[in-house]
């Protein structure tokens, strides 16, 4: 089964920015008011990320 996923807003590609990682490689599948789900378009691994003010 694909996991299929849309494009990071703004505020996500911040946050996986700030993690270190490449926002252009990551679709997000789930978000939620305090966290989100990201995976990674060529390995398919997925991260969970905590929202943080600002």
């Amino acid at each position: 089964m694909r996991n299929s996923g849309r494009r990071p807003t703004r505020k996500e590609k911040l946050q996986l920015a700030a993690h270190g990682l490449n926002p252009d490689n990551w679709m997000v599948i789930r978000h939620t008011l305090e966290m989100f789900e990201a995976v990674n378009k060529l390995s398919r691994k997925k991260r969970f990320f905590r929202l943080t003010e600002g």
